[in-house]
């Protein structure tokens, strides 16, 4: 006899299908690519540019370079395995490079230029999160 179609086990392909995770979006995988992308290009940049230095940092200046380059450069690369203890390494040494600069040099780091050296950390930050949240689905 035949059995009924709601009783008939599924072919192996539609088997094979039904247990995949679900494809990244387009747009998700884009800000992946950017933002390890990124985080590798400046993270061996800040590096680069704390060799060239030719001035030694003095005194507390040393506590900022652990900060700043330093903090910055290790979690964005760390970020190219894991983004969000990467992005939250990164972000948390930069928020403390300036809480330091404004308490000890009681001034504001002039320019944006750190802010913008550390950008690829938020998009570590959206992609772990985006990561997370695709898991879970």
């Amino acid at each position: 006899m035949h059995r009924p179609a709601h009783t008939t086990s599924p072919s192996p392909s539609e088997f094979a299908r039904s247990t995949l995770p679900p494809r990244p979006h387009a747009a998700f995988t884009a800000i992946r690519w950017l933002a390890k992308l990124s985080s590798l290009a400046v993270g061996v940049t800040l590096i680069f540019i704390l060799f060239a230095s030719r001035q030694q940092p003095k005194g507390s200046e040393w506590l900022g370079v652990a900060f700043f380059p330093l903090g910055v450069a290790f979690g964005l690369l760390l970020g190219l395995w894991r983004e969000l203890l990467g992005a939250v390494v990164a972000i948390s040494s930069l928020a403390t490079f300036y809480f330091m600069f404004i308490v000890v040099g009681q001034t504001v780091p002039k320019g944006p230029y750190f802010a913008i050296l550390s950008s690829p950390a938020l998009l570590l930050l959206i992609s772990g999160l985006l990561a997370r949240r695709t898991r879970r689905a």
